[in-house]
């Protein structure tokens, strides 16, 4: 994503309605804030979009496995061994809170911690690539000398409106107006609602155009 123009779009929406001049620091702490706070709302509510899988290799009676790099949430373990039919289907590990751990032992449960996790019961076979993580990737904060930023399609604007409100608010300011036009773009944004960017196409999505018109609106 265009971060230079996330990063205009968020001093737009608070030097329109405060005229203090904003520290790019500032405004940076703020689009960083808000990304995990709108990628929390959208795994909530469309979690099997944002759902990555790490591909790991199983140990006889070992039960403690290393997480993924920029890991954030743990969905499930599904994993299959050589012996299983093709068409077999999976075990399937849910994770539990670590004082649950020994509460379950009629069911496959995980849990995590530290950087690891750990199955019960432990895998019975060795396998090559034989399981899954299912989990939630932890997304890289932006920089300040950046022009991208990696994030999932649907956010930018999200994250641009909940970091405007955010910089109001150290000022003891709020906005209804971008409360509102947040909470009807936060389910459409979820669902993959929000047009593509494209180098011919629209510079911004509907709900970006629809905010310089209100923007316009004020003046």
């Amino acid at each position: 994503m265009d971060l230079k123009q996330m990063q205009y779009e968020a001093r737009q929406w608070v030097d329109d309605m405060d005229m203090d001049t904003w520290d790019p620091v500032a405004v940076l702490m703020a689009l960083n804030w808000a990304k995990n706070q709108v990628y929390d709302q959208l795994i909530e509510i469309e979690s099997d979009r944002y759902l990555t899988s790490y591909n790991f290799s199983t140990v006889a009676d070992q039960a403690e496995y290393a997480l993924p790099t920029l890991f954030k949430k743990a969905d499930r373990v599904t994993l299959s061994y050589p012996s299983w039919a093709a068409d077999a289907n999976p075990r399937i590990y849910k994770f539990v809170i670590t004082d649950e751990r020994d509460t379950n032992f009629n069911a496959s449960v995980a849990w995590i911690i530290g950087s690891n996790f750990y199955l019960q019961p432990a895998p019975s076979e060795a396998g090559t690539l034989n399981a899954y993580l299912w989990y939630f990737k932890q997304l890289a904060d932006a920089v300040l000398d950046a022009t991208e930023w990696d994030i999932p399609p649907g956010m930018a604007d999200l994250i641009v409106m909940m970091a405007a409100r955010r910089l109001l608010a150290q000022k003891g300011r709020a906005s209804a107006m971008i409360d509102r036009l947040y909470a009807e773009a936060l389910q459409p944004a979820a669902r993959g609602a929000r047009r593509a960017r494209t180098s011919s196409g629209l510079k911004y999505s509907p709900y970006s155009l629809r905010l310089s018109s209100v923007r316009l609106a004020r003046r």
